[in-house]
């Protein structure tokens, strides 16, 4: 049975919306998601509550009795689920964008994305999308979900041996990060990762360190009260800067961490900024849904099987630019366009529903299959 409406499934849901409108530049929504009003964005809301989840799941393995070789081999197979899916919708993206060109007879469709070298150097490009050294723009959140995980299992140790040494680990990594510039290269194509996620492991750790569950509720609900006075003047600091265009506070500085607003490396303001709004907005999943109960609901909904409703959500991002680029924007075809792909994310969100009902009805009809008697037995 599905679970009910929660928390974390509604602003997961949220974030994976604002994610598709932000991935379709020039859209006529794009005004209006979180990164116009606020330092921090849906990426870092989303891989806090990828932490959070983690957290979760991690629990209830551990209250299942699971060992260390049963943990990492749960996270070895959901780290294999992902690399194939990102492998298989960057693809369809390709297969899409090559045809689009074709279509349009228009070569420049072809080098949207950081998909020129596909079709330039493709042996090359298809091996460095195999091993995630090569990333559409726009795909390249799920690489970034593949290596936290990978780099879990430190994780997992530090729950099983250490759990308090957890989150100073995370911030001392995340510090050399910063001071050394450490990052991840990409191949062929010269560069290195727009998502490092040896500073976004800060985000996903924070996710599952305030995630963990207590007798009394957890961090975030024993001292919800004091937070939220908090946060709220940090938040509202955030959206001044935005207002006023700023890109940092203190141009050419030699700590840029501190300083400016900085996605790839997740400067310290986009983390202050990001644990503000959870510290103004977390917990009152029940106040939106008192006033608006579909739309919590449907976003709970999307939010509750997130990778089917990315994967949809990022393949319809890009046909919704390809649309874009040969009939140009305008409100009716982008609100044409956004509820259509609602549509999509929301049928995307069904796959993993009918799957369990299917695998359910299988298992019935085995059951209803008398045993062989001994006769017929070989």
């Amino acid at each position: 049975m599905a679970r009910q409406a929660n928390e974390i499934d509604f602003w997961r849901g949220a974030a994976l919306v604002t994610i598709f409108v932000d991935h379709v530049p020039g859209i006529s929504f794009e005004g209006y998601t979180l990164h116009n009003f606020a330092i921090s964005d849906a990426a870092e809301i989303f891989v806090f509550l990828a932490g959070c989840s983690f957290r979760f799941m991690m629990a209830g393995l551990l209250a299942k009795g699971a060992g260390l070789a049963a943990i990492l081999a749960r996270i070895a197979r959901r780290i294999g689920t992902l690399a194939v899916t990102q492998i298989g919708i960057t693809e369809i993206a390709l297969a899409s964008t090559l045809l689009a060109a074709v279509w349009l007879d228009d070569a420049a469709v072809r080098d949207i994305n950081n998909a020129a070298a596909m079709f330039t150097e493709p042996l090359k490009a298809h091996l460095g999308l195999a091993v995630m050294t090569h990333q559409l723009q726009y795909f390249d959140i799920l690489p970034l979900y593949i290596a936290l995980l990978a780099m879990s299992p430190v994780i997992v140790l530090c729950e099983l041996r250490a759990p308090r040494a957890l989150l100073p680990l995370s911030l001392v990594a995340y510090g050399v990060t910063q001071a050394s510039g450490a990052n991840l290269p990409t191949w062929p194509v010269e560069g290195t990762w727009y998502f490092n996620p040896f500073a976004w492991q800060l985000m996903f750790v924070l996710g599952y360190t305030l995630g963990r569950p207590s007798r009394g509720g957890g961090f975030l609900s024993t001292y919800r009260p004091l937070i939220r006075l908090l946060s709220v003047p940090v938040l509202a600091a955030a959206v001044a800067c935005r207002m006023m265009e700023l890109d940092s506070f203190s141009e050419g500085s030699d700590f840029n961490w501190l300083f400016s607003f900085d996605k790839t490396f997740l400067t310290l303001p986009r983390v202050i900024c990001c644990l503000a709004m959870i510290g103004v907005f977390g917990g009152g999943f029940r106040q939106i849904r008192a006033v608006a109960e579909p739309v919590a609901d449907f976003l709970s909904y999307l939010g509750r099987n997130s990778l089917c409703v990315f994967s949809v959500g990022s393949l319809l991002a890009i046909w919704a630019q390809i649309v874009r680029f040969e009939f140009g924007g305008g409100w009716l075809l982008d609100s044409l366009l956004f509820a259509l792909a609602l549509c999509g994310m929301c049928a995307a969100a069904g796959l993993p529903v009918l799957s369990g009902l299917a695998r359910g009805a299988r298992a019935r009809g085995a059951s209803l299959i008398p045993a062989p008697t001994a006769a017929f037995r070989s």
